[in-house]
This record gives structure tokens, sequence and C-alpha cells, in this order.
């Protein structure tokens, strides 16, 4: 399309590959949207851009680049647009406030506002996705799960990236019925792609973890990790650390790596501000030091891994 200037191709094939690349390669996915947002201006088109922001931004996120989509975000909410479609940049601004420990009431009521009169039940489930996320780091566990699951019944397609929202919610409250349901609700929804791959890795490292099988979950977390990297996910990466200091008990955490990892990502959630991920690290490492139980997995796990490398490459 692109070769014989077909506009009109290209674009819809760019949306679609930005819209899968979210839980596929958000890395390739954060490149089509860039791309995208400069044939817009090349173009003298907001319409082309408009298409391009939402899904980059969110594959920003997962890679790492906070900064620009809050530039972005902030960019196009700055237009005096009044269109409903800018519903989902306000949802998509809320997540990122919220991951940064940030007030997000404000735009997750502009989002609802701009949907009132909107019929396509997709900006329904963006403001409960919103609402996950804020539900998450402010630590209200169980409202996490009702708003992320209340979104994927309305919009099928927001599975891939509620669930693992859902999943995280439920390891980090510690309950493994939970945890086991949203890993098979996602496992049997039909979605695939690379990094939900790596999530539903990482969501079964903290199962196994949840009922005492420590070096399964080492092993797990392990994988999870090294396919984080592979995929140059930065935050999502660190994230994972912070679910397997909250799950792994001794004498697995207490390997070098698993402790080399846990500074690279505190490392990493300092530099993106990531106060709710900081948090929730402070209180997994604040239960270790006092010696409260964990899991209930006592063996020996394998050292000379290279979970330390996690984050500290970003």
């Amino acid at each position: 399309a692109l070769a014989n200037d077909l506009r009109d191709v290209e674009l819809n094939a760019r949306v679609l590959l930005t819209f899968f690349e979210q839980w596929s390669d958000p890395g390739a996915g954060l490149t089509f949207g860039r791309e995208g947002l400069e044939i817009g201006r090349r173009l003298g088109s907001r319409a082309y851009g408009f298409f391009m922001v939402g899904n980059a931004a969110i594959s920003a996120i997962r890679v790492g680049e906070w900064d620009w989509a809050e530039a972005l975000l902030d960019e196009w909410l700055a237009l005096e647009v009044t269109s409903n479609s800018f519903a989902e940049f306000y949802a998509d601004r809320a997540v990122l406030k919220s991951l940064r420990g940030l007030d997000a009431a404000s735009d997750i009521g502009e989002a609802g506002k701009l949907r009132e009169t909107v019929t396509d039940p997709q900006y329904e489930s963006y403001d409960l996705y919103a609402q996950a996320w804020a539900a998450l780091a402010a630590g209200d566990l169980a409202s996490v799960r009702v708003h992320a699951e209340r979104a994927t019944e309305i919009t099928d397609y927001f599975t891939p990236l509620a669930a693992p929202l859902m999943m995280r919610s439920a390891l980090w409250s510690g309950d493994a019925a939970a945890l086991a349901a949203a890993i098979s609700a996602l496992e049997g929804s039909g979605y695939w792609g690379q990094v939900l791959q790596v999530d539903r890795v990482g969501a079964r490292a903290g199962l196994a973890a949840l009922e005492g099988n420590g070096p399964e979950a080492l092993a797990g977390f392990r994988e999870a990790l090294r396919g984080y990297r592979g995929l140059g996910l930065a935050f999502d990466e660190a994230a994972c650390v912070v679910d397997m200091a909250t799950v792994l008990a001794s004498p697995e955490r207490d390997t070098p790596d698993v402790v080399a990892a846990i500074d690279a990502a505190r490392a990493t959630l300092t530099g993106l501000r990531a106060v709710p991920f900081l948090a929730q690290l402070d209180r997994a490492m604040s239960k270790h030091a006092s010696g409260a139980p964990g899991t209930r997995g006592r063996a020996t796990a394998p050292e000379g891994t290279d979970l330390a490398r996690s984050s500290a490459a970003t």
C-alpha cells in the first residue's frame, strides 16, 4: 500500500497492526504508531493521526516510554475538539496517571461525559478499563477485577488487555482461586499474542507460588522475565518482578538473581515514577523482611540465571 500510494488501504492496515500489537509486540506497535503519526503530519491530516494515538500510547506504556505517551495524549487532548471519540484518549491518560499515582478522576469523568451519547459499547469498556487501573493504584484489588471483567463482557476484544490486570489483582491479593479463574478465562478466550503468552507464563508462576511450589514458581518467573526482556517491555518486566517479589518465598526469593532483579526493577519503576508499583514492592519487601509467611515451597532453587539483567538495561 505504501509503495503504490493506496492511502486508505495503508491506514486501515496500520490501524489493525497497532491494535493487535498491543498484546503481541508492543515495541513494533509503537514503531507503527510513530510512523503513522509522522505520515499524518506530512499529509496535514489530523484524521489520520487520530487513529494512531490510542494504540500507540498503550504500547508506549508497556515499552516504558511514559513521557512520550504523556506528551502525545496531552497534545491531542489540548485540541479544541468535542468529539466523543476522544473519550478513548481521556481513558488512556487516566491509565497513565493511575500508574504514576496521580488522581485520574477528572480524566475518567471527561471520558464518561463524552461517551454518554455514543452507542458503540467499546467506549464504556475504555471507561471501565481506566477505572480498573485506578482501582489497582488505590489498592482496591476487588474493584480491579469487577471493572476489568465488566469491560471484557461488554467488549470482547478488551480481554487481552484487561485479563492480565485481573490476574495481577488476584496475585497481589493472594487469591489463588481468583488467579486460576482469570488464567482460565484468558486461555479460553481464543486471543493470542507474543506478550500475552508471556503474561500467562508470569501468572502461572504466581499461581505456583501461591500454591506452595516455589521451584516451579521461580522457573516460571524467570521464563516470563526473559520473555518481556526479549520484547523490550521495560514496564511489563519490572511489574513482573513486583509480582514475583509479592508471592515468592524463601529460599527462592533469596537467590542472587532474584535479589538483583528486584533492585533493577526498583530503578526502572523509579525512573518511570510508577508510584503504586513501587509501593507494592515496598510492601512485599517489608513482609519478607519481617519473616511473614509466603508460599509453602521450600526446595532450593537453581542459581546462575539472568534475572538481574531484567531492568538494568533500561
